[in-house]
């Protein structure tokens, strides 16, 4: 018996998602996966609800054929979910478009507890769902907030140093950051130069379409606690392939002794790309979810 997916329009901006159920499942607020949390897989980048390489469609069927209910969702401009009018950030409005998604995955399958999560842009926006509403009681973020420490520095420094192109390189960016710091000091400015959060990473110069606003890491740590707090537990998925989490230790060198670190469990692949393109790594990275949804489900 295979899983069975439905088709939902969310709210009055007409999100359009996907529910995808556990074999035999008759999709009714009674049936025994209703007292399971809801997992809500959201939107990488501009990509739409199937994810990079089907990544998001093999995943809801994974976790579905074990038991769970799954949603993904394409927020609001992405894939088939129409723009919002307004003047409202799209920040905001990707999460009022996950909580009026499960608003009516309350009122539709009996849902009472969720679990939200999403590769990169994604899991940004996992991230703000999760601390915007309290019936999330867990948050998986692929690839999403990461920020450099003097290690990983060193590191992407020593790789950098080791392809004559890179030594260029970074040369450059060393002698363009002296240059305007220099010229700070001069002009008796003492605001230290801003870092591009394109990546997370200090002076990384992709932006664009991979663009993430992400706050300070002080906000960020601050916003952890909070859902810590209220028991939300937190996967927190690395690769080698984008992120700059560059060695196993980097999390708790960024947040050091969190109250709550048991809520949470990181994952880092190194030779792993970005969107989890091989077999191999696919399944690494199912089997960390699955473990994750397990545990909800057990507690």
């Amino acid at each position: 018996m295979s899983v069975t997916e439905r088709v939902h329009l969310f709210g009055e901006g007409g999100a359009l998602g996907i529910v995808t159920l556990p074999p035999g499942d008759p999709g009714t607020v009674d049936a025994p996966a209703a007292g399971n949390p809801f997992l809500v897989i959201l939107n990488a980048g501009l990509v739409h609800r199937i994810g990079p390489f089907r990544l998001s469609v093999d995943l809801a069927r994974r976790l579905a054929a074990r038991g769970s209910r799954v949603l993904r969702l394409d927020l609001p401009g992405i894939g088939d979910s129409p723009a919002r009018g307004g003047s409202a950030p799209v920040e905001g409005q990707a999460v009022d478009a996950c909580r009026e998604a499960m608003n009516h995955l309350a009122e539709r399958y009996g849902a009472r507890t969720f679990m939200v999560g999403g590769l990169c842009a994604g899991a940004v926006h996992a991230h703000r769902v999760g601390l915007a509403d309290p019936r999330v009681e867990g948050v998986c973020l692929l690839d999403g907030y990461v920020y450099p420490t003097l290690i990983s520095q060193a590191r992407r420094v020593a790789v950098t140093a080791r392809r004559p192109q890179g030594l260029l390189s970074l040369g450059r960016r060393l002698a363009t950051q002296g240059a305007v710091r220099l010229g700070s000091i001069l002009s008796g400015d003492s605001t230290p130069p801003k870092e591009d959060r394109s990546t997370g990473e200090a002076g990384d110069s992709r932006v664009g379409l991979f663009y993430q606003s992400w706050p300070p890491v002080q906000s960020a740590r601050a916003d952890i606690e909070r859902m810590l707090d209220r028991g939300v537990r937190f996967l927190f998925v690395y690769t080698g392939g984008w992120s700059g989490f560059n060695y196993p230790g980097q999390f708790d060198d960024i947040f050091p002794s969190l109250p709550g670190r048991h809520q949470i469990t990181v994952k880092y692949y190194p030779d792993a790309d970005h969107t989890f393109l091989t077999l191999k790594d696919r399944e690494a990275l199912f089997q960390s979810v699955e473990q994750f949804v397990a545990g909800a489900q057990a507690s």
